[in-house]
């Protein structure tokens, strides 16, 4: 069985973002959504787990020394889940690759929608 709790992190984390996400004209509104979609990205989504947990262990380090530890933190975790999947057959590795990176590109791509001309004039013809 795989991990119910970090299913429920992500759908508590990511579904109300993408419950706001609509195609906007407006650039602050536009930036702000493209902004979110960079942080729901599933590595910086990671990295900043391990960050608040190493931050949370190790209270008395510097934020310097706090981001690089949490960043190989973050590299080796990756490593071991892609090596314990080969190795053990764990699925959680394959499971996040097959579900949470295709919705996050989904979501990335739209986002990052650019209007043509024809759709900005209201003449967009329908096939």
């Amino acid at each position: 069985m795989l991990n119910f709790s970090l299913a429920l992190i992500l759908a508590f984390v990511t579904v109300p973002i993408l419950i706001n996400v609509e195609v906007s004209h407006n650039g602050i509104i536009k930036f702000a959504q493209q902004l979110c979609g960079i942080l729901l990205q599933p590595l910086i989504v990671a990295y900043l787990v391990v960050f608040a947990l190493t931050w949370i262990t190790f209270d008395e380090l510097s934020l310097m020394s706090v981001c690089s530890k949490a960043l190989s933190a973050t590299m080796n975790a990756l490593v071991y889940s892609a090596v314990d999947s080969v190795i053990y057959g764990n699925w959680m590795f394959n499971m996040i690759s097959l579900v949470f990176f295709p919705i996050w590109i989904l979501l990335w791509n739209f986002l990052a929608w650019r209007f043509s001309e024809r759709e900005i004039d209201g003449k967009c013809k329908e096939f």
